[in-house]
């Protein structure tokens, strides 16, 4: 009996051992010159047996079993050479020549830096490193710079659509507003590899943001080498901000580190000129706040591989953040040529503030072809105190009063998360699938107490408690098949189960919400030749309310004027439909029809109450489910080199809207259009590319927006960037807003009182950068060179 085993043993070991052939060869062009980055690909019976990239010399080696196999060489997703071998021993296939014809990327794109700005079939794409705009910023700075993207008024959105999610390395922030704006601005744009601008994601995103998603991707440790860049920039505007930070980063082997320590400190402003035509009397408010803030941020990134199939990593980022702001607001009320009310009200808010975001990862390569999963735990904390202390001095029928207010709000926001992605790529195309789990807990309190300084006396107490909790179930699938050579398809759903509950613990109020929704996506693309495609996505999406957009509590910025959230807002439901056309790298058409239902925002109402026992109008700002729309447009965007030295983008959009209303406080139904111009030139001053500009400009025409209308604004761009020593030293300076026209006016109609803003955010200044860097791009590593080299070919390198 251990004689037949020993034989069969012998047998299979012998047919194990047979099937490890190899096929090497080298791939050239018609020039004789290798190609690098090519996917060669072993192929039996429809099954891919092995996978990897040509090195830069061109030469690959591949394992096979075997028999009958099929050769397949590919440059981004597309056969440039099959070939059907024989194999009974190992073979050297000497030079595979493929022509110009074959390759649809010419080769100095392949071995170049990537472009300042790319547009990919389902995404725009921003390398943040290349931008000189960027430079010394924070990805606040990096997102304004980012075309298509629209910031204002804490605001992220693109133009022509509305509101959009962020995320950092694929993970959805879970903030908005101020929460938002400040985690951007601890970020330092030195970290940030690219910005994605994705206006109908695939069903593996999260189906949150209605008009898609920024993908914020952060850089990582360069491949076996160790660096340190210290780096310092001021901004002047109307006072100015001081920016400071190093960096280092290590990777050998297994393991590799980013540790990036940031400090910030400065003060900018904020002002706004509102007006009011109320039947009797017409008002006017000028605001001006005056923020101070300062900081500090840290990121670290640690990945270890334990193996060839196995990687590890947790990440950290967040800080702390103190702010200051003094408001002066002067409201004037006039009647007949005659001031009847004079208020003036002096406050100042202090924040301090704590951003924590963990991440825990793992991903399990199955093969060498790319099937893999991946497991990711995130935790999150937002945490903050703010203090608000105002005087008003009020003047009215005469009379004058001086009123003390004092406002505390304390903020705890907790998120835990979980997800597994599955990634499994086949000959007759990929799979993924995956689910999420996420619990959200947010706690608010405030107190408000307000007093009349000459009496003592108490006007007004205010104690709230608001308490929300979410939690958010998903699961996705999507599958990718290219066709034919002409036609390629995806199609994905995901299915998302949410749960709320929303306490007014003060009045004891409790609003509880459950719901199961699917997003369908579904994109096709059609290549008639390597010159010209199409390509038409749709995808279904919810626009989920803020956390505190659901807080119920009134917080006062003046006697006359608070804001209050709304515990019963509903999500609203997005369609969206894109048809577009490209041809080559110059030019790219899309149209667009985008459905909103449910739609919510923030209404200025306006009542007279009580104050002292005399009526005067207050303004309340309230958040409500109000509005359906319909949005249609049209985006053209094209990249020109003009010269070698001169590449241009460009990019213009034009949409028509229309909205019909559900609050008699608006008209039924409002109409209108806009527009958007964007230019974006970088300059080559010299042949060696060490001294480098910049020149941007954007206007945006007059135009309407729901009930919405607004003036024409622009901005005009330009810097300079020189780098020295070798390159390791960088400076830079830029200069936004030169004339400074990038304000606009506001203006609506509500309650038949008809209203006007006109808002300034300190977009008018200077900035100064300089950074050095030093290191070691050649660490000795360990003889396991083929596995990392293939798999940082694949990666697109580090």
């Amino acid at each position: 009996m251990k004689f037949y085993v020993s034989i069969l043993t012998l047998f299979l070991l012998q047919n194990f051992l047979s099937a490890q052939y190899s096929i090497k060869g080298k791939i050239v062009n018609q020039e004789n010159q290798p190609v690098e980055f090519l996917d060669v690909s072993i192929i039996q019976n429809d099954s891919i047996i092995d996978f990897i990239t040509t090195n830069t010399d061109g030469t690959f080696l591949i394992k096979t079993p075997k028999g009958e196999v099929e050769l397949l060489i590919e440059e981004m997703g597309k056969v440039v050479e099959q070939r059907k071998i024989a194999v009974y021993n190992d073979l050297d296939v000497g030079n595979i020549a493929i022509t110009s014809q074959q390759l649809g990327l010419k080769e100095v794109l392949v071995q170049g830096k990537a472009k300042t700005y790319e547009r990919l079939v389902d995404r725009l794409v921003f390398n943040v490193e290349n931008s000189i705009a960027a430079i010394g910023g924070d990805a606040l700075d990096a997102l304004k710079n980012t075309p298509s993207v629209k910031i204002k008024d804490d605001q992220i959105s693109i133009v022509g659509k509305s509101t959009v999610n962020v995320l950092v390395n694929d993970r959805i922030v879970q903030m908005s507003g101020n929460d938002l704006t400040n985690y951007l601005k601890s970020i330092p744009s030195a970290n940030i590899k690219k910005i994605e601008v994705i206006t109908n994601p695939p069903a593996k995103y999260e189906a949150e943001g209605n008009s898609g998603l920024i993908n914020i991707v952060l850089k990582e440790a360069k491949q076996n080498a160790w660096s340190t860049t210290l780096r310092s920039s001021y901004t002047q505007g109307i006072y100015g901000i001081l920016n400071n930070g190093i960096n280092f980063s290590y990777s050998k082997d297994k393991f590799s580190a980013l540790v990036d320590l940031s400090h910030y400190t400065g003060n900018n402003i904020y002002t706004n000129d509102m007006n009011y035509d109320y039947p009797t009397e017409h008002w006017n408010q000028k605001v001006r706040n005056k923020n101070m803030y300062r900081g500090l941020s840290a990121l670290t990134t640690l990945s270890y591989k334990i193996n060839d199939k196995n990687t590890v990593g947790i990440q950290f980022n967040g800080g702390h953040d103190f702010s200051a702001k003094r408001e002066k607001t002067k409201t004037i009320s006039n009647q007949n040529e005659q001031i009847i009310k004079d208020f003036s009200t002096n406050s100042r808010t202090k924040g301090d503030g704590d951003n924590y975001n963990f991440n825990l990862n793992f991903t399990h390569k199955f093969d060498t072809i790319g099937k893999k999963f991946s497991v990711d735990l995130d935790y999150m904390s937002n945490t903050g105190a703010n203090g608000n202390d105002f005087i008003s001095d009020m003047y009215f029928k005469k009379e004058r009063k001086t009123i003390l207010a004092n406002n505390l709000n304390d903020k705890d926001i907790q998120n835990i998360s979980g997800k597994i992605d599955f990634y499994f790529p086949y000959k007759k195309g990929t799979w993924e699938f995956g689910s999420k789990v996420s619990s959200t807990e947010s706690d608010y309190k405030l107190n408000s107490v307000f007093t009349d300084i000459n009496t003592n006396e108490n006007l007004m107490t205010q104690n709230d408690h608001f308490n929300y909790t979410e939690n958010v179930e998903s699961l996705y699938l999507s599958y990718q098949r290219k066709l034919s050579d002409k036609w390629s398809t995806k199609i994905g759903l995901r299915g998302e189960f949410m749960q709320s509950k929303a306490n007014s613990i003060t009045t004891n109020t409790i609003t509880e919400k459950e719901y199961f929704k699917l997003f369908p996506t579904f994109y096709i693309q059609y290549q008639p030749t390597e010159d010209h495609s199409f390509n038409f996505n749709f995808g279904r999406r919810i626009q989920r309310p803020a956390f505190w957009e659901l807080n119920p509590n009134k917080w006062y910025s003046n006697p006359i004027s608070y804001t209050e959230g709304n515990p019963f807002i509903q999500p609203a439901f997005v369609y969206n439909f894109e048809l577009s056309y490209g041809f080559k790298d110059y030019l790219q058409a899309k149209v667009y029809y985008q459905n909103i239902q449910d739609g919510f925002g923030q209404i200025a109402f306006h009542q007279e109450q009580e104050l002292d026992g005399e009526l005067t109008q207050t303004q309340i700002f309230k958040r409500l489910n109000y509005y359906k729309m319909s949005n249609y447009g049209i985006s053209l965007s094209s990249t020109l080199k003009p010269y070698k030295w001169w590449e241009s983008n460009l990019e213009f959009n034009f949409g028509f809207n229309k909205s019909i209303n559900e609050i008699d406080v608006l008209d039924k139904e409002y109409t209108g259009n806009g527009a958007n111009f964007s230019v974006y030139n970088n300059l080559n001053l010299n042949t060696k590319k060490t001294f480098t500009a910049q020149v941007n400009y954007t206007f945006v025409p007059k135009g309407k927006n729901r009930e919405f209308d607004y003036s024409s604004s622009s901005s005009l761009d330009i810097g300079f960037k020189y780098l020295a020593m070798d390159k390791k030293l960088t400076l830079s300076l830029m200069a936004y807003d030169i004339f400074k026209t990038d304000l606009s006016t506001l203006s609506t109609n509500v309650q038949n009182i008809p209203q006007s803003f006109r808002q300034y955010y300190d977009s008018q200044s200077i900035r100064f950068s300089v950074s050095y860097k030093f290191g070691n791009s050649k660490i000795n590593v360990s003889k396991r060179q083929t596995s990392n080299a293939e798999e940082a070919n694949r990666s697109g390198g580090k």
